[in-house]
Parts: structure tokens; sequence; C-alpha cells
């Protein structure tokens, strides 16, 4: 048991020896991995700073100062207030300039021509929509004039005239055209008439309302100064009374509730007259309708002829 205690102890020792010159061996190898590290950095400084050396060398072989002498508007660089820094300037040749300049002016032809084709493509469609658009409106025409002709009267008078001669179409269609015409005008003066009795009829209702609304604001500043002097009056008195009194007093109490009770009474009759406006022109418009139908209704018993084959309307685009 002593001789394995002993040799216990001696691999402690050995081991304890070890780790210290692990320990010392790991601290050397740090410092020879820092020593590198700090090697690899000067050796690449220094083959920056070699690099950097050829390359000045061979701008310097070959980066010669010349002097050229140019144009005015040549030099394309600003300048300075002072003195012009023309590190960064660099000599093109004129033909390179030139040959960039004419491919810049092709590619915009080229685009110029591009958008040409679909400013004509555009224009072509816009006109296919305005002739598809006229002859839609040609087409509802000739429908609403067959309806015309088939819903005309056709009696012997009209037969005689239609197999007569150009003259007698001619005629016919002269005199249709003046009893259109006649109607037209009857329309319209009863329009008219309709409308000016309206205008009068408002324009009567608005001085009426006008004249009222005056009475109303003057006996609204009366009753306003009544009030204001009775509450002068009561402020007066109303320390000495020993109680509030009630605004007014007497006879004058009566005048205010008749003021008030004429002011009730106008303001129901202008009530009622407006009610009454309002009937006059729900009927005014009930009535226009009954026109707008009967002139309809006329159009329809008394069909108008024109002139069938008109010439083709041109294209606004094309004047």
């Amino acid at each position: 048991m002593h001789e394995l205690r002993a040799e216990k102890l001696r691999a402690e020792v050995e081991v304890a020896k070890g780790a210290m010159v692990l320990s010392e061996m790991g601290g050397f190898l740090s410092h020879l991995e820092r020593e590198c590290a700090d090697a690899k950095g000067d050796r690449d400084r220094l083959e920056r700073e070699l690099r950097e050396h050829k390359e000045l060398m061979n701008s310097e072989l070959y980066d010669i100062e010349i002097l050229f002498k140019l144009k005015q508007g040549q030099v394309e660089v600003p300048q300075a207030a002072v003195v012009t820094d023309y590190s960064d300037a660099i000599v093109i040749d004129q033909e390179v300039v030139e040959s960039r300049n004419r491919r810049i002016t092709d590619l915009g032809k080229d685009k110029v021509h591009i958008l040409t084709k679909i400013k004509e493509f555009r224009k072509s469609l816009s006109l296919l929509d305005w002739e598809h658009e006229m002859l839609a409106l040609q087409t509802t025409d000739l429908e609403e004039r067959t309806k015309d002709v088939h819903m005309l009267r056709v009696t012997k008078d009209l037969q005689s005239l239609l197999k007569g001669g150009e003259e007698g179409r001619n005629k016919a269609e002269s005199d249709l055209l003046e009893r259109k015409i006649e109607h037209l005008s009857e329309a319209t003066e009863k329009k008219e008439q309709a409308l000016k009795k309206q205008h009068s009829m408002v324009s009567h209702a608005a001085k009426l309302r006008k004249n009222e609304n005056t009475m109303l604001e003057k006996k609204l500043r009366e009753l306003q100064q009544n009030v204001i002097q009775r509450e002068h009056i009561r402020r007066l008195r109303g320390p000495a009374g020993g109680g509030q009194q009630k605004t007014g007093g007497g006879g004058r109490v009566e005048e205010d509730e008749g003021a008030a009770k004429a002011a009730r009474a106008a303001f129901k009759e202008l009530r009622s007259r407006q009610r009454l406006m309002e009937a006059a022109k729900k009927n005014t418009e009930e009535i226009e309708i009954l026109h707008k139908e009967l002139d309809r209704l006329r159009q329809r018993t008394f069909p108008s002829f024109v002139q069938l084959h008109e010439d083709r309307p041109s294209n606004p685009d094309f004047r």
C-alpha cells in the first residue's frame, strides 16, 4: 500500500510538472502566434506598399504630362474660380464623341419612329370608333323614321300626292314641314307663356314674402325694445316691491299680447300661402308633364317626313 501511495504521489508530481510544461508551451505558442500575426501584417503592408510603388512607377512611366492646344468650348471640365483641377480629366478623341452622338441620334430617331406608329395606330382606332358611333346614330335615326312611316295614316289625298310627280312630293313635304313648324311654334309660345306666368307668380310671391319679412322684422324690433324696457322697469321696481314682478303691467301687457297674436296670425297666413305656392308649383309641373305628353302624342299622330338620303357627315378630324 505504501508503495502504491508513493507511486501515486510520484504520478501526481509528474502530472503537475506536465501541466506546468503544457502551460508554458501554450503561452509560448500564443507568443509565437502573435509574432506570426504581426509578421503577416508587416508582410501584407510591405506587399501593399510594393504594389503601390509599382503602380506609381508604371503611372510615372506612361502618365506623361503633355501640353494640348484646344479650342474654346472643347474643354468640358467645370472651371474653378482660381485654379481648375484637371487631375481627373480624360482626353477623348473627337471621333469617339461624334460616334457616340450619332448613336444617340439614331436611337432617338428610332424612338420617334415608333411613337409615330403608335400615334397613327391610335388615330385609326379613334377614327373607327367615331365611324361606329356615327353608323349607330344613323341606324337609330333610320329606325325612328321607319316608325314614323309605319304609323302614318294613309289617306286618299296622301295617295294622290304620292302617285303624283316630283312637284307633288315636294309640295307635300313642304306642307308637312310647315305644319310641323306651326305646331312647334304654338308649343313654344304656350310654353313661353306658361313660364312667363310662372315667373310673374313667383316674383309676386317673392315680393309679398319680402314685404311680410320686413313687417315681421319691424315688429320683432318693437317687441325686443318693449322687452328691454320692461326688463329695465322690473329691475328698478324689484328692490322696492320686495318680490319678483311680472314683466309689464296694465294695458301694455294686453297690447303686447295683441301684437303677439297678430304676429302668430301673420305667421299662419304666411305658412298657408307657402303651402298654396308649393301646391301651385306642383300643379304647374304636372301641367308641364301633361303638355310634354300631349306633344309626344301629337308627334306620333302627325309624323314629319324629312329627306331620307342625306349626305354622309364628314369626320371632324379631317376638316
